[in-house]
């Protein structure tokens, strides 16, 4: 008998981890990720208000679509589909008055003063270009 291939014994390993309840890949995040981090991040009872809590998804959406957030994300991969998602963070670059802000005056959870700035059409996110030329003059500050 032919022993088994690296193919065969790596797909077997993948089915034994699998079957003990936990799998966990991490890779990056994309739009069509976006609602199951969206569940996710409803079960951690924020203070968002009702309409910023509606606005989250698209807010993701645009960031991720024009580049101003990266996504990554980890998933279990033992379990069904729409509900692997079990841990994701999002980089951002953010203008120095709103970091200024963020240090000093704004209320817990970033994320939420962001979504109301994003219904207000205040983001203070950079783009690409904005986080270039920052990091040619002086540092670049991350959230």
């Amino acid at each position: 008998m032919k022993a088994p291939g690296i193919w065969d014994r790596l797909t077997r390993d993948q089915r034994l981890r699998a079957s003990h309840g936990i799998n966990l890949m991490a890779r990056a995040g994309y739009a069509e990720d976006v609602g199951a981090c969206y569940t996710l991040h409803r079960s951690f009872c924020l203070p968002y208000t009702g309409a910023s809590w509606r606005a989250l998804p698209d807010m993701w959406r645009v960031m991720l679509s024009n580049g101003t957030m990266k996504l990554f994300l980890v998933e279990n991969r033992a379990r069904p589909l729409g509900s692997r998602v079990v841990s994701f963070s999002a980089i951002i670059f953010v203008t120095d008055k709103f970091c200024l802000k963020a240090r000093s005056t704004l209320p817990p959870y970033l994320s939420v003063q962001l979504a109301r700035r994003y219904l207000w059409h205040q983001l203070p996110v950079l783009n690409r270009e904005q986080v270039a030329r920052a990091n040619a003059g002086r540092r670049c500050v991350s959230l």
